[in-house]
């Protein structure tokens, strides 16, 4: 799910739903 690569923002909250963990390091930028 390297989807959140091109996500702009409202993608987030999926790719945080989807894995947690990965979504603080994406959400952190």
């Amino acid at each position: 799910m390297v989807v959140a690569e091109y996500v702009p923002g409202r993608g987030e909250i999926v790719w945080l739903h989807f894995n947690p963990q990965v979504g603080h390091e994406q959400a952190g930028r």
